[in-house]
Formats: structure tokens, C-alpha cells, sequence
């Protein structure tokens, strides 16, 4: 019996030319991205390229070779590369549409409130043209007006609201009937909740309407204008409770400093207590808690470290710690070293944890178990960050890369230029070792004070000047590039 030779002439067209053309489109598709991102180095992007125009040009070869074997092998392999292809081209996508929705920031919001007595009959804005507002024109400002304006052209009418000066004076103005309407930022409601006597405040009040006003995140000039001598940078990381929105205008329950410098490779976080008791940028030297300043922007808390720590804050990276959860499962959970074993929601051990996200927001919220309170919960939320950068270096990230590129959005933002955010990704991947990252928190004495924002006493913490000024010697050292001393 006789076996008819294939002719590879019959062979299908779209098997000899057009598996190796995908193929050959998916990379040039791949190497203008990765150009474009500017993530990769050049010599990195051209090596890569390279390697998949070899197996390119390796299907094509196969492809028009008259053995059938080879044929097919060449088929196989053209399937296989555009697959790859595809899989790292949809990758690469994912990750450079979130980098550049996390970093190009340019509002934030504030939550204005119409508030009226609990038990008061109105049922819309418009049931208030006859009321009597208050408002807080002097914390405010150019927001408060533009509220007026909006509850005006909603209700057709005209109010004047009275300045009480404070939110305590102005809830006080409600409650005893002197006006029958406030106008209130919303996130003043869990600091008057904060005084003495307004505990259950928030079930004596009721919300009527809210308007919400967007603001220029940065629009002032920093208080202290950064001097450059190095590639290092600061960053001012300020975590916030989900309730308020990531971008709505609210307290600030973290706040650490992250000095950044590229070219030591070296990484502090410094820990600030939400209490401590400090004069805040727009307060005329008044001292106020330091979570307080959240409430007025973003910039007034930057300016307010700035100048307690007698350095320039350039960025700032929002973060919101009910949502980083999700990336912390994304990332097959961080293993954080505890100082104390303690219980809260969950057991944790003295020593190395591993936590997926739930026990992680555990962690990081926990005070109550510490003697310290506030400091350790500061220290236990650096050791939290610490751990998800180094999980981040690990291969965990490629394993669920989408899911994790997902939950990364809306979890934070950063005013960090997404071309030194690709800087740094450059330097990691041309260097032979991690970053080193250090960690510091300066702590204070408990006390009960009059508060600027409160205008009541209130639980605050006096500086440690002592650690303060080491924590300044400490930027000042990782910012000017001296190298980490030796453990």
C-alpha cells in the first residue's frame, strides 16, 4: 500500500501566514506598550522583544517547512506565544489604566450637610424657606458660600446663615432652637461626638440634604516649599474610615510620613498619634488634634506635619484601609510581626502573623489592647504597609495580578506623578536588592485640652519633643542620602 505525500501547498493559508502574523502583532503591540508605560528599561523592553520576534519568526519558519511535523509544531508553538501574548498584553493594560487612575487625583469632596432638629417636620430643602441657618463660614469659607448658593438655587429662596464659630456653638444653636437649620461639613459630626456631653449626638440630629462640593485637592502652595539635593521624596499617607468615601474630606486616623530615597534605596515611615496636639497650618499657631486637619484638605494636613517636622511634604497617597483589605487577600494574605500578643476580634501571637485581609483591619484599627493605645496602633499600621510592600516584591502579585490590579482601585490614590511612579518601578527592577525599609513613631503625654477645631476640651497628646526631633534627624538623613546604619 502507498501513503499520498501531503503537499504542503494544500495546507491551509490561515495556518502558514496568519498564526505567525497574530503573532507577530501581539509584539509589536507588546513592546509599544511597554515603551509606552516607561516602567521597563529600555535595554529590559528590547530584550524582551526580542525574544518573542525569535519564536516569532520560529513559527513562521516551521509553518512554511514541508515536513508536517514541523507544521505543526510550528502551529503549536504560533497558539501557544498568542495566548502569552495576549494574557501579558491584558496585563500590562490592567495595571497601566489603574496606575493612572490612582494617580492623577485633582479634587476632593466635601460633604456639606443641611441638619435640622430629630424631631423637626421638614421633609426637603425647600420646607426651610422660612428657617433660620447657621453655618460655619469661618471654617469654611468659599465652601460654605458656595453650599448657600446651591441650597438657593435648589429651594428657589434666599438664606443668611449666622456664623457660630464653632461646631460645638453652632450644634448648640440647634439643639436649643436658636436657629432651626445648621449647614455642616459632615465630618464634624464624629468630633463633636468626641466632647463631653455630645456622645449619642448624632441621634438628636437628622440629616436633611447634603451637598456635595469638589474641591482643588492641592490648590495653595505648600507651607514649606521642597529644596531639591537628591531623587529622595516625601510622601504623607493618610488612612481614612470607607464611611466617608476616599475622596470626601474626613478625618485623618493615620498619618505617617514616608521619606523615599531611589538611590540608597532606603524607605522610612515615620508614625504621627491622630491626637497629637499641634498647631495646624490654617489655626494661627492655635493647637488642634492632628487628625482635625483632614477635615480642611488634604494640604492642611501635609503643611501641618510639614511644619511640625521642619520638612517639605511633596506627595501625598490616600489610602483607605477598608478597602486595602481586598488587596491584601489579592495578595494570598502578609505575614506582620506583632510587638504584643493580644486579643481583639481575632488572637494575635507576639511575633509573625499571617493575616488575610479581615484579620489585617483588625491589626491595624486595634488600640484598646495597648497601654500605649494610639502609638502602638501607629506602629502596628507601618508594620501592616512594611509587609504588603515586601509581598508585593513577591510572585504573588503575578499570580493574581487582575484581581489585585481590581481591588487596588478605589482603595487608594496618590498625588505621586505616575512618571517618578514608573522611575521607581525602573530602579526596583535594575537593582540586585529589596528596599530597606525602617520604621519610627514618636509618641507624648495624654492630657485634656481646648481643641481649635472643637472649641471644647477634649482627649489630646502632647508632643515628645525629644522623639520629635529625632524623627526630623531621621528624614533629614534618609532625604540627604546617608545609608541605613547597620542593625
Amino acid at each position: 500500500m502507498t501513503h499520498k505525500t501531503e503537499n504542503p501547498r494544500t495546507r491551509p493559508f490561515i495556518a502558514k501566514c496568519i498564526v505567525p502574523v497574530i503573532a507577530l502583532i501581539l509584539t509589536i503591540a507588546l513592546t509599544v506598550q511597554l515603551f509606552v508605560s516607561k516602567l521597563i528599561p529600555t535595554a529590559y523592553v528590547i530584550a524582551i522583544c526580542a525574544v518573542f520576534l525569535l519564536f516569532t519568526a520560529l513559527t513562521a519558519m516551521l509553518t512554511f517547512r514541508k515536513k508536517r511535523g514541523a507544521f505543526w509544531i510550528g502551529i503549536i508553538i504560533g497558539i501557544d506565544l498568542s495566548i502569552l501574548l495576549i494574557i501579558i498584553n491584558i496585563m500590562l493594560r490592567h495595571g497601566l489604566s489603574t496606575l493612572d487612575k490612582v494617580t492623577s487625583p485633582k479634587t476632593e469632596q466635601v460633604n456639606m450637610t443641611v441638619y435640622v432638629r430629630k424631631d423637626d417636620p421638614a421633609l426637603s430643602l425647600k420646607d426651610t424657606l422660612t428657617y433660620k441657618y447657621g453655618s460655619l463660614e469661618s471654617a469654611d469659607g468659599n465652601v460654605n458660600e458656595l453650599c448657600v448658593k446651591e441650597i438657593e438655587a435648589r429651594t428657589g429662596g434666599k438664606i443668611s446663615p449666622k456664623d457660630y464659630g464653632t461646631p460645638i456653638k453652632l450644634i448648640d444653636s440647634l439643639l436649643e432652637k436658636e436657629t432651626d437649620a445648621i449647614i455642616l461639613n459632615a465630618a464634624y459630626i464624629d468630633v463633636i461626638s468626641e466632647a463631653e456631653g455630645y456622645e449619642n449626638i448624632a441621634e438628636r440630629i437628622r440629616e436633611l440634604d447634603r451637598i456635595i462640593i469638589d474641591v482643588d485637592i492641592i490648590s495653595e502652595k505648600p507651607a514649606k516649599e521642597p529644596q531639591k539635593t537628591s531623587n529622595a521624596f516625601t510622601v504623607f499617607i493618610s488612612g481614612i474610615d470607607s464611611r466617608t468615601g476616599l475622596i470626601t474630606r474626613s478625618r485623618s486616623d493615620v498619618n505617617i510620613i514616608a521619606a523615599i530615597n531611589p538611590d540608597t534605596r532606603r524607605i522610612l515611615l515615620v508614625s504621627t498619634p491622630r491626637d497629637y496636639f499641634v498647631p495646624l497650618s490654617i489655626s494661627n499657631g492655635v493647637r488642634d488634634k492632628l487628625t482635625h486637619a483632614g477635615i480642611y484638605g488634604v494640604r492642611v494636613s501635609m503643611d501641618t506635619l510639614s511644619m511640625l517636622y521642619d520638612i517639605p511634604i511633596d506627595y501625598y497617597f490616600r489610602l483607605d484601609f477598608t478597602g486595602f483589605k481586598n488587596i491584601i487577600d489579592n495578595l494570598g494574605g502578609v505575614t506582620v510581626y506583632s510587638d504584643y500578643e493580644f486579643d481583639s476580634v481575632y488572637h494575635f501571637e507576639k511575633g509573625e502573623n499571617l493575616l488575610d485581609g479581615e484579620k489585617a483591619l483588625c491589626f491595624v484599627r486595634e488600640r484598646h489592647s495597648f497601654a500605649s493605645g494610639d502609638h502602638q496602633r501607629g506602629k502596628n499600621q507601618m508594620a501592616l504597609i512594611s509587609a504588603v510592600i515586601k509581598k508585593a516584591q513577591s510572585k504573588e502579585v503575578l499570580t493574581n495580578y487582575i484581581p489585585l490590579m481590581k481591588s487596588i482601585e478605589g482603595s487608594f490614590e496618590t498625588s505621586v506623578p505616575y512618571d517618578m511612579v514608573a522611575s521607581l518601578v525602573r530602579t526596583a527592577l535594575k537593582a540586585d536588592s529589596g528596599w530597606n525599609t525602617e520604621t519610627y513613631s514618636v509618641s507624648g503625654k495624654g492630657d485634656s485640652q481646648v481643641t481649635w477645631s472643637q472649641g471644647v476640651r477634649a482627649y489630646v497628646i502632647w508632643p515628645d519633643q525629644d522623639k520629635v526631633n529625632t524623627a526630623k534627624e531621621l528624614l533629614t538623613d534618609v532625604i540627604s542620602g546617608k545609608p541605613a546604619k547597620a542593625p
